[in-house]
């Protein structure tokens, strides 16, 4: 990130603020950077007319900028204000919340979480967005996404060492596991006149697990592409069923005349495992990049959200002590396997797809 000279930029360069004192931190570590003035004019101008068309004025907005090597963590831009690091630069009907930033810039190792707790859309406007090896984008929103330049990792001689590719990830929660079953009851004692023991109380089913959840619809529009990066795009995926419980011990037998003891009570079964939950659905994907620099590579990961992993059976209860020992209870069935979420559409709004971009 090379500053650019006034000659080259014309008037965006002019009259750059200062960096304002009320985010002054000794801490800091790396210079400021003037995303605006930095990426190519075409960019700039297009995150520009962006701004304007929501009714924002570029030089108005201010020039706010977020580097996670300045920053606490966690590093969050929420729909609720409390929770976010930076407020939105716009509200819409009290739904949608706007965030408009000079740059981002994402350490090695760092994340940055975009998140809505009540699914409420979010969009987030940037003239840069960089984005180190290892470093992570996270979105747990519906999130309509503009970027005018975005940086990876450079292509070349680094790629051979095999870093950590720089990653945009798109992700929903995960459901819950279902509850154990309950375990069996003991057996009932038994009495002189019916002296064989009792058969153990069988064990309750698991619970089934939850779904997993759906990943909304996004929106991802880059107009300069410069680098290796990776987009992950998952719903949740559903909770594992719970475990049958165990089936409870049959009693002992009584005790009979001339030193001898009624038979053993059975073991209770085990109870079945539980269903896993469903894996969540994906909704549309609209992805547009207008410019890739040369060796510049976008991989991506749209693998349907997997179904929850059905609960183990539980254990069968021990049978009791007599002449002859109770048999132990059967062991529970496995639950069923949740199914997988349903796949995510992509729709190309502008480039082509290629061979790494799908």
């Amino acid at each position: 990130m090379t500053q650019s000279s006034s000659a080259t930029k014309g008037k965006r360069t002019e009259g750059v603020p200062e960096v304002p004192s009320h985010i002054l931190r000794p801490t800091w570590t790396a210079r400021r950077t003037w995303g605006h003035a930095e990426i190519p004019d075409a960019a700039a101008a297009l995150v520009d007319r962006v701004l304007i068309y929501h009714g924002l004025d570029p030089e108005a907005i201010g020039r706010d900028f977020i580097d996670t090597c300045r920053r606490p963590d966690p590093c969050r831009l929420s729909w609720v204000p409390d929770r976010s690091l930076y407020p939105p630069v716009q509200t819409w009907k009290h739904e949608r919340v706007r965030f408009a930033l000079d740059d981002l810039v994402i350490r090695s190792g760092d994340t940055v979480l975009i998140e809505s707790p009540f699914d409420d859309p979010v969009d987030l406007i940037t003239y840069r967005l960089a984005i180190e090896p290892g470093g992570r984008l996270v979105v747990e929103a519906p999130l309509t996404l503009t970027i005018g330049q975005l940086v990876g990792l450079p292509p070349g001689p680094a790629m051979a060492e095999d870093p950590p590719l720089p990653r945009i990830q798109y992700a929903a929660p995960h459901g819950r596991a279902g509850l154990s079953g309950s375990e069996g009851t003991v057996g009932a004692p038994p009495h002189r006149d019916e002296p064989n023991g009792h058969i153990g109380g069988g064990g309750d089913q698991g619970g089934v697990g939850r779904p997993g959840r759906s990943l909304a619809d996004q929106s991802l529009f880059i107009h300069s592409l410069g680098g290796c990066l990776s987009l992950v795009a998952q719903a949740g995926s559903g909770g594992a069923g719970g475990a049958g419980g165990a089936g409870g011990p049959g009693s002992r037998g009584h005790a009979v005349a001339f030193f001898r003891m009624g038979e053993g009570g059975k073991g209770g079964d085990g109870g079945d495992g539980g269903s896993g939950g469903a894996g969540g659905a994906c909704g549309a994907f609209r992805l547009g990049i207008r410019h890739r620099a040369p060796g510049s590579v976008l991989t991506t990961d749209f693998t349907p959200a997997p179904g929850g992993a059905g609960g183990a059976g539980g254990p069968g209860g021990v049978g009791g002590m007599g002449v002859p020992d109770g048999r132990p209870g059967r062991v529970g069935g496995r639950g069923a396997d949740g199914p997988s979420g349903a796949p995510i559409t992509v729709t190309w709004t502008e480039g082509e797809e290629t061979e790494n971009a799908r």
